[in-house]
């Protein structure tokens, strides 16, 4: 996929490919923040959510939408605003990874982060994502306007994940950010922080957010041992501060107006489940809904000026 990625130009019609799988046959417009723009074959304008591609196809995104900026049409060499990763096989798309027999984890090359539950040596289901992005809002406007990755510093090879991979560099307006990933056995530590220079015109924030793939939703009525029935294995598990454990046998709408300390999720994943923590508990929980009958649920951190917290564990058990 990336070696085409080299010699795709921003208005080509290519086929797409979603996070599940899915085709789609449309020209590049547009990145706008987080959100990819396409045209279809019969000329309708389509915006999808840049985690719902495949990690393959964000990459090229990021590279079409640099390219238009800068009116480039084939880069030559590797942009300096991802991290190098490997062109081909399993690991295609990713700067670095690690396998455990619970999971593959993955640093994807714009330096997401990306757990995939196994059993049996197979992954299942879909990966988890932890993704972060800067941005910032202008006085009067009521989108935020994204701050933009400019070039990492001494990024590593592509290779395996030994322990603990660091990253940082520099994004728009001078602001500096780093992170990294270490893996402590079935627990996956990850931490990203950003730092703005002195007098910068608009401060913002950075957003560190974790879309965890739903099962299906039920109209009010349906009785509570259907519900069981069809989400046989499902659950969810929350931990406020305090300590006060919030538990469900199945998925339904989730409303927590507290931050929690931690999200065990257990279903999409077979035998697996996930467990998302900080532990000073402040991660907040949401609802998002793409059809009538799928529902998923969001976990996320909004780091303000200066830009520290707590790293985020997940734990594949």
């Amino acid at each position: 996929m990336l070696v085409l990625a080299i010699g795709a130009d921003a208005g080509e019609l290519r086929e797409w490919t979603g996070a599940r799988g899915s085709k789609l046959k449309a020209e590049f417009v547009e990145l706008k923040f987080n959100t990819v723009v396409l045209k279809s074959e019969e000329g309708k304008l389509i915006e999808i959510q840049i985690t719902q591609l495949s990690p393959a196809d964000q990459v090229l995104a990021r590279k079409l939408a640099m390219e238009r900026a800068k009116g480039i049409t084939r880069p030559s060499v590797t942009p300096t605003n991802i991290l190098p990763h490997f062109v081909e096989g399993k690991w295609a798309g990713c700067h670095a990874y690690f396998e455990h027999p619970n999971m593959d984890v993955v640093i994807e090359s714009n330096a997401w982060l990306r757990i995939y539950p196994k059993a049996k040596g197979q992954r299942i289901g879909f990966g988890v994502p932890c993704q972060w992005s800067m941005f910032y809002y202008k006085p009067g406007d009521i989108h935020a306007t994204g701050r933009n990755i400019v070039s990492y510093e001494d990024p590593a090879p592509p290779g395996p994940i030994k322990e603990k991979l660091s990253f940082r560099g520099l994004a728009e307006d001078k602001v500096k950010f780093e992170g990294y990933v270490a893996i402590e056995d079935n627990t996956v530590v990850y931490w990203v922080e950003y730092k703005e220079p002195g007098g910068i015109q608009y401060p913002g924030t950075m957003g560190v957010g974790v879309p965890i793939y739903g099962t299906h939703s039920f109209p009010d009525d349906t009785p509570r041992a259907k519900k069981i029935k069809d989400c046989q294995g499902y659950g969810l598990r929350f931990k406020e501060p305090k300590g006060d454990v919030i538990q469900y046998e199945y998925y339904p709408h989730v409303s927590l107006t507290n931050h929690i300390e931690s999200a065990t999720i257990k279903g999409p994943w077979g035998p697996r489940s996930v467990t998302v923590a900080q532990r000073r508990g402040g991660l907040a929980i949401s609802n998002y809904t793409l059809t009538p009958l799928y529902v998923g649920y969001g976990i996320s951190k909004y780091l303000g000026p200066g830009g520290k917290d707590e790293p985020i564990r997940f734990t594949v058990e």
